[in-house]
């Protein structure tokens, strides 16, 4: 018994049998080093204990069958642990939850130390009881995503030390909106963007799936983050090759329709996020250079309810105008902005009584009804199809499918519905050109075409988002 059991000396042998007396002496190097981050056994001159954690996890990064052996070690060193350093039994239970968030144990292992675990994180007087819920959320995280893959950070490891199981990070929205979260050593993108969706009060867990993450280094350079990605991971290379960044959730993709007795937090993410596209032009297609009456109208009423939602105060003057109103919509050359001005001063004095919140619903309402509301578009540099005129495009991506459109009208010149793609596949040319290959058509008669773009790899992604979150509606039976 007393071999499960802490010990203030080091150990003579491994704890299991090894495969080698090399692999015997790295595991005795390894308990040395978890007693000095234990405080159970001094520091060489020079040292910090920082670095007994680093060794360890490097150490089982290069040597995969030693992971149990370090488990054995961690569970002794925190069982009926007697060092005469009242930190020493915490520091071992910090350190066991950060290697849980690395690495799994054998199949053979897994449910003595699944026990182990559960029955620390239920002894309810314990000090280490929460510590060990999370070694134990940290293993069922490991087990489920793979495990953390990039070494921590020195700021990591400091804060482990101290303690410190979680932080909270801030994470914006649309429109500037920040959303604070709550990051372990395991927390994962799904799990980040999980909890953002909880502050929407989503009305189906399964909305949540519509949503994702990115990091955003500058005006030109984001990038959508894989869900199953470790966010801690995520930072720590940033932090490395030394990027100033921050993290934006937001939709991307709109299977699910809008709600709009949602909550104010939900309606203004919706709002926030869709009025760019809008303005940008991407919404509106001007084919014949001359706009119908009624989206003329729509327009007029949307520069209103933005106006009002903006909460302006003055009369609208002319320059003041350009912001509310579709880029294309602008270079009319039949329309002048005096004229949208006129427009919109007159309508906005039946409007005066609704409030920001009532103006957002509004402009969402007659937005939805638009044919390309609820799209993300893509610049695509050349498309493999002489439908496309010039091969350049714009390509916008939403849950009827694939549209290619002029980039000089915003007018559809292509289109494939989803049930007819069958693969997105990204590759780089030798010359760093990147490509997506959309396999189109049936399993019978298919094309590929091939799309050159920068943004290969999110095209790729979101393509594979709304396949996967329209075949889990499927599969629940939702329309």
């Amino acid at each position: 018994m007393e071999m499960t059991k802490w010990t203030e000396n080091p150990i003579e042998a491994s704890l299991l049998n090894l495969d080698s007396l090399a692999q015997n002496q790295v595991a005795r190097d390894c308990f040395i080093n978890i007693m000095r981050f234990m405080n159970d056994y001094p520091l060489v001159d020079g040292m910090e204990a920082t670095e007994c954690a680093s060794f360890l996890l490097a150490t089982c990064k290069a040597h995969p069958q030693l992971r149990d052996e370090i488990f054995c070690q961690l569970v002794k060193q925190t069982t009926d642990n007697r060092s005469d350093d009242p930190e020493s039994c915490m520091r071992g239970w910090f350190l066991l939850s950060l290697f849980a968030s690395y690495y799994r144990c054998g199949d053979q292992l897994l449910p003595h130390l699944k026990m182990y675990l559960e029955t620390n994180a239920h002894l309810s007087r314990a000090p280490h009881q929460a510590i060990a819920a999370q070694c134990l959320h940290n293993l069922q995280q490991t087990i489920k995503y793979g495990g953390r893959r990039c070494m921590p950070s020195k700021s990591e490891l400091t804060a482990a030390l101290c303690g410190r199981l979680a932080n909270h990070l801030l994470c914006m929205l649309p429109g500037g909106v920040p959303a604070r979260i709550t990051v372990t050593s395991s927390t994962v993108i799904r799990d980040a963007v999980d909890q953002v969706c909880e502050t929407l009060l989503l009305k189906s867990y399964l909305e949540n799936l519509e949503f994702s993450m990115y990091s955003i280094i500058g005006p030109d350079d984001y990038a959508q983050l894989q869900e199953k990605a470790y966010l801690m991971d995520v930072m720590t290379d940033l932090h490395n090759r030394k990027q100033d960044f921050f993290f934006l959730c937001q939709r991307t993709s709109w299977i699910f329709p809008l709600h709009f007795d949602g909550n104010k937090s939900y309606i203004n993410l919706m709002y926030q996020q869709t009025r760019p596209d809008y303005l940008d032009g991407y919404l509106l297609a001007i084919p014949s250079k001359i706009l119908p009456n009624h989206t003329r109208e729509e327009i007029v009423l949307l520069a209103v309810l933005q106006i009002q939602a903006s909460e302006m105060k003055t009369i609208p003057h002319q320059k003041d105008l350009e912001i509310f109103i579709p880029v294309n919509a602008q270079r009319l050359s039949n329309i002048s902005l005096s004229h949208w001005t006129s427009q919109v001063n007159d309508y906005l004095k039946n409007i005066r009584n609704l409030t920001p919140h009532e103006c957002q619903i509004k402009f969402l309402e007659i937005l939805s009804r638009w044919s390309k509301f609820g799209s993300t578009f893509f610049p695509i540099k050349s498309v493999s199809d002489d439908k496309v005129r010039g091969g350049s495009c714009l390509l916008a991506v939403n849950k009827q499918g694939l549209y290619f459109c002029s980039r000089k009208t915003n007018e559809t010149l292509m289109y494939f519905p989803f049930h007819e793609l069958l693969s997105a596949r990204q590759r780089m040319h030798r010359s760093g050109t990147q490509f997506l290959d959309v396999k189109c058509g049936t399993l019978v008669r298919h094309k590929i075409l091939e799309l050159r773009t920068d943004k290969a790899e999110d095209l790729g992604l979101l393509i594979d988002q709304y396949i996967r979150v329209q075949k889990t509606v499927a599969e629940n039976g939702l329309p």
